[in-house]
């Protein structure tokens, strides 16, 4: 299904969620503006601005997936858990869930207005400073899930050091030796996969902090709301090592904006990035090797996704891929 028939199949369950949910607003004076859409073979979603007269507008989220009832409840209730984690009285917020659909799929949101932590570094005319302010910021919004989630995390503290990392590393670098997978630079792709099996042994002995994940926090989604510094599209991934948010978030800052400084540090960004965000998060992390091991297996998994063909085809593939090796080159610069 292309993304312009998703659409329609998605404005056609508006009736129905009027009817149900209880939004005083008519069919006539509902206007469903799409700002996302996508149909590939594992995801279907569009996401609209609904206005229902000047000052109401929500955020509809349609999701029809194959497994859509075990694929809806679970992104609501990871939702709903992180909205009794992230204090209402707290500057750091999520969207309210106002109600949810298992049988179409659908989600519905309070909007938010206000801009993006991403569209402020991309139109800021002191951008250094900003980028400051942002790392505190979005350091700020994922210790608040952390460290009142963690407190509800009973398991024994784990020992043993990150496992599973090494065994997607093993899975892949033999499907790139079968012909199985195809990705660009497969030579160095193998280095990283070895620097995996090292990484992860040097986790044994850590005592490994879980907590509530965020699951995909990089400032496209923050926004900075009237009342406060929002996460939006929280998908959740349930418990685990808080550095693989971390690990994700500043990742995705280097995929998207270049580093200019004369002092590089962990992951080709800056030592004041860093220091920025571990003023927000009040933990620096840098010299955590489970932080390290979580940067490396971001930097696996989203190199796996690149084709050789996409980076001829795309730019933007072509930017995050350079941004990917620098990564990878820091960090064997290292010593890693």
């Amino acid at each position: 299904m292309n993304t312009d028939k998703l659409i329609q199949q998605a404005k056609k369950t508006w009736p129905t969620v009027l009817a149900e949910s209880g939004i005083e607003c008519t069919l006539e004076n509902s206007d469903l503006i799409p700002i996302k859409a996508i149909s590939a073979p594992n995801v279907q979603r569009v996401v609209m601005i609904v206005r229902t007269d000047e000052v109401s507008r929500y955020i509809y989220k349609f999701e029809p997936n194959l497994d859509q009832a075990e694929h809806h409840n679970k992104s609501v209730s990871a939702h709903r858990r992180i909205e009794g984690f992230i204090s209402v009285n707290s500057d750091n917020k999520v969207p309210r869930l106002i109600w949810s659909s298992e049988k179409l799929g659908v989600q519905l949101f309070e909007y938010i207005s206000g801009p993006t932590a991403e569209s402020r570094l991309d139109w800021a005319p002191s951008p250094k400073q900003v980028r400051n302010e942002i790392l505190r910021d979005c350091g700020s919004w994922l210790a608040a899930l952390h460290k009142s989630s963690a407190a509800n995390d009973t398991s024994v503290p784990n020992l043993n050091g990150l496992k599973w990392p090494a065994k997607v590393a093993r899975t892949r670098a033999a499907s790139i030796r079968n012909g199985e997978l195809h990705v660009a630079a497969h030579k160095m792709f193998l280095g990283l996969c070895a620097m995996m099996h090292r990484l992860c042994r040097g986790t044994e002995g850590h005592a490994i902090t879980r907590a509530e994940l965020h699951g995909d926090p990089h400032i496209g989604n923050f926004i900075y709301g009237s009342d406060g510094f929002y996460s939006i599209d929280v998908p959740g991934r349930g418990v685990g090592a808080v550095e693989i948010d971390v690990a994700r978030l500043m990742t995705r800052l280097r995929y998207k904006f270049q580093t200019h400084s004369e002092c590089i540090d962990l992951a080709g960004l800056s030592s004041e990035d860093w220091e920025s965000f571990a003023e927000g998060y009040g933990r620096d992390l840098r010299q955590s090797p489970i932080l390290v091991t979580c940067i490396a297996f971001q930097v696996l998994q989203d190199w796996s996704d690149i084709l050789p063909r996409d980076i001829a085809k795309a730019h933007l593939y072509d930017i995050r891929f350079s941004a990917i090796k620098t990564i990878f080159k820091s960090l064997k610069e290292a010593g890693y």
